[in-house]
């Protein structure tokens, strides 16, 4: 399945380790599963070169939207 990549805005991708911000939902997603850690991806109603303040790994930005939350696959 394709995913829409051409919103208004952009994505905002954090893991314990890191976060990115990205206008490529595919590229953000393959990136953050190559990692070890679970991950969150929010939509930022903003263009991608503006600047807010990101607390905890969370963007401090109204209107923002929790698009996606992985965990990692427990191993049996």
């Amino acid at each position: 399945m394709a995913l829409v990549n051409k919103i208004d805005g952009h994505y905002f991708a954090s893991s314990v380790a890191e976060w990115r911000v990205s206008d490529d939902l595919e590229g953000l997603i393959k990136y953050f599963k190559s990692e070890d850690f679970p991950f969150v991806i929010w939509h930022i109603p903003l263009d991608i070169h503006a600047t807010y303040e990101i607390k905890r790994y969370v963007p401090d930005v109204d209107g923002r939207t929790v698009i996606a939350n992985y965990t990692k696959k427990e191993e049996k």
